[in-house]
């Protein structure tokens, strides 16, 4: 069952935001981008209270965005990619742990190649271009 109180998997939110913090991200942006207060995303940093379902996935999808921006751009920082890939691998396995996702079940993380992005965005692009006037 997935809980939003303490629990032993709130360190794992507490690694996340400590390694989101070492990339160079405040509780606030963390808040503002999965639509929490400052001050739960503090909870979070300390290790106090965990997201909910929907916060988990929306903190998820926001650090995949930043990775992304990232390795779009013309000097990638790799020590910046490790950190985000790390909080991204601390967040699959407490989906893991709280059941969300099983184990062993399609990654929710992978090593970012800024090639392969350009080319599946664009691939995804083209089809929805070709939707339009199918």
């Amino acid at each position: 069952m997935w809980k939003s109180s303490n629990s032993s998997a709130a360190p794992d939110i507490a690694r996340v935001m400590a390694l989101l913090t070492q990339a160079g991200h405040t509780p606030a942006q963390v808040a503002a981008a999965v639509g929490v207060t400052v001050r739960t995303a503090r909870r979070w940093a300390a290790g106090t209270q965990r997201p909910n379902r929907s916060n988990h996935a929306g903190l998820r999808e926001w650090v995949l965005d930043i990775r992304r921006d990232n390795a779009m751009r013309t000097r990638m920082d790799p020590a910046v990619d490790d950190l985000l890939f790390a909080a991204l691998e601390a967040l699959r396995t407490q989906a893991e742990q709280a059941g969300i996702v099983a184990r062993g079940a399609a990654p929710l993380t992978t090593r970012v190649d800024p090639f392969a992005v350009v080319v599946d965005d664009t691939i995804r692009a083209l089809a929805a271009a070709e939707a339009l006037f199918a």
